[in-house]
């Protein structure tokens, strides 16, 4: 029996930026969700308020996991996606018995990046010194997966920027160029910005993501929304420029 001729089950998932979710659109899209029997609805993750100044928090414990307040633990998404080790983090803080429960499609990268004037130039130039990140997201985690390959752990200080008026990578872009800190850790596009204003690249690596579910998303529906990104994936791997929009 056609999909088409059965109610579609109904399913809402937090979208963040395009390049993590960019498989979500294109599979809803395409129709893909919709040939599973599935109607995803997106609602856009919430962040939160910030102040208007940038500040220094050096203090994990000060800060949420999730980053502002989280429509999933208020109970209006089954599924949300974001870096991996924040989600680990995520999982432990849930109230709401959220799970991890498969790899995110996208892999991204983060690069450390200095100042041109800096006068770092190595991961091991940045012993005591303060890097720039947002706490319990990928830059917190990967600064410190990057530097303990080359520093002993009390020798590697991580800092949350907080605050400002634009998105974070840009606000900890702002703060490195301000000399709030020496070093920041960023993703694209800022990694390629700052290249084009001749800042130094300390050192760069890659990431994977984590999808966090409700107790409420059942096992079968799951995988029929993995069986449509996957076809978005293939897609996507073919040719990109339909979707650059």
């Amino acid at each position: 029996m056609s999909n088409a001729n059965l109610a579609l089950k109904k399913i809402t998932t937090e979208i963040s930026g395009t390049v993590f979710s960019l498989p979500y659109h294109v599979a809803r899209d395409r129709g893909y969700f919709a040939e599973e029997g599935l109607e995803i609805e997106f609602v856009k993750r919430n962040y939160g308020d910030r102040p208007p100044n940038i500040t220094l928090i050096d203090d994990h414990r000060q800060v949420s996991s999730f980053g502002g307040t989280s429509l999933f633990e208020q109970g209006q998404s089954n599924l949300y996606r974001a870096c991996e080790w924040g989600q680990v983090r995520r999982t432990y803080d849930s109230s709401r018995g959220g799970q991890v429960i498969a790899k995110r499609a996208a892999i991204a990268s983060q690069a450390i990046i200095v100042r041109p004037d800096s006068p770092y130039n190595i991961p091991q130039d940045l012993a005591n010194v303060p890097v720039g990140v947002n706490f319990h997201h990928g830059s917190h985690y990967i600064a410190i997966q990057t530097l303990e390959g080359f520093l002993p752990p009390e020798e590697i200080k991580i800092v949350h920027i907080e605050g400002g008026s634009q998105p974070k990578q840009f606000n900890r872009f702002v703060a490195l160029r301000d000399g709030l800190v020496d070093a920041v850790a960023v993703m694209e596009p800022w990694i390629t910005v700052a290249e084009k204003l001749g800042y130094k690249i300390i050192a760069e690596a890659h990431y994977v993501g984590l999808e966090i579910a409700s107790p409420d998303l059942d096992k079968e529906s799951f995988e029929a929304i993995n069986k449509a990104i996957r076809r978005a994936v293939k897609d996507l791997q073919n040719d990109p420029i339909p979707y650059v929009k």
